[in-house]
């Protein structure tokens, strides 16, 4: 209840980095609840991906490098789950190699520390974890 307040806030305030953070931490209750009911742990694994992600790009106003790569090397962690999970990885295996290669993208364009590379490497990162 209390992240709501304080992204409701954020917006009214039109504080952009406090509203990522506090978006980012919104989200990331959603793999937690998804967790307590389903069963489907591939896409728990999906929502647990998009959660480390967005963390990554809400750390980017503040330009912390270091925890950016950290959140992108635990969704990539995550995604080596997904990948391995056969029933889950059935059919769809050109898009999750393809994702996978769009995480890479991501943690490779933290070497030049550039928020529009890194935003561009984000979005399309997010539209293809969108179709899975």
């Amino acid at each position: 209840m209390l992240i709501l307040i304080a992204m409701m806030i954020s917006v009214k305030e039109e504080n952009k980095t406090n509203t990522l953070i506090n978006a980012s931490k919104m989200y990331s209750y959603i793999p937690k609840y998804e967790k307590q009911i389903s069963q489907n742990t591939g896409v728990n694994d999906i929502k647990q991906v998009k959660s480390y992600i967005l963390n990554a790009y809400s750390k980017v106003e503040q330009n912390n490098w270091s925890e950016i790569e950290s959140n992108i090397n635990l969704a990539e962690e995550v995604f080596k789950n997904i990948m391995n999970n056969i029933e889950y990885a059935k059919n769809k295996e050109f898009k999750l190699n393809r994702t996978y290669v769009l995480i890479k993208e991501l943690q490779n364009s933290l070497k030049y520390m550039d928020k529009k590379i890194f935003f561009v490497k984000y979005k399309n990162l997010i539209e293809n974890l969108n179709t899975l």
